[in-house]
């Protein structure tokens, strides 16, 4: 009796990336998180006698995105050791361009809108519309983006003494 695949051979599967490809992007994720981090020590505090300053979050940013960038490169390198034409996706293969749209989209967006409508506002809006487009009830999406935004807000304004921008418009 034949099944339809050997335990010890290689899974091709059909949807997703190939494995080069996912290398390529882990590897300009782990440059891209090396050059934030070198860029960031520049950051000088802007309140005298802190511990914590401007360059904090971007050089805590930098390490997350080198590591994981670094995960990418290895899982796609086994994969490409394994013989495995694509890396997985999606199990239901739909809704990621939709998506992509919203999360950099809506990233453009904030950059361009933050100034105006302040950090709450705008950070909030954008995590609901990412959180929604990933598939999450609107009541959830909403909560959670608000409740973000909130934690995110105080931990900056009143832990670390960095402050937010907060429109011109409110």
């Amino acid at each position: 009796m034949m099944s339809a695949q050997n335990k010890n051979e290689p899974a091709s599967l059909e949807v997703g990336s190939p494995p080069l490809a996912d290398f390529g992007l882990g590897l300009a994720c782990v440059l891209g998180g090396l050059g934030l981090f070198f860029g960031s020590r520049d950051f000088q505090p802007m309140i005298p006698d802190t511990l914590i300053g401007p360059g904090l979050l971007p050089s805590i940013c930098a390490f997350v995105l080198a590591f994981f960038g670094a995960a990418l490169c290895i899982t796609s390198m086994r994969n490409w050791r394994a013989g495995a034409q694509t890396v997985d996706n999606e199990e239901d293969g739909g809704g990621s361009a939709f998506f992509t749209m919203i999360l950099l989209g809506g990233l453009v967006l904030v950059i361009l809108l933050i100034p105006y409508f302040g950090f709450i506002i705008t950070t909030s809006l954008y995590g609901f519309a990412v959180t929604w487009a990933g598939r999450a009830k609107w009541w959830g999406a909403a909560l959670s983006s608000v409740a973000l935004t909130l934690v995110v807000d105080y931990l900056f304004a009143h832990v670390m003494r960095v402050p937010l921008p907060t429109g011109i418009l409110f």
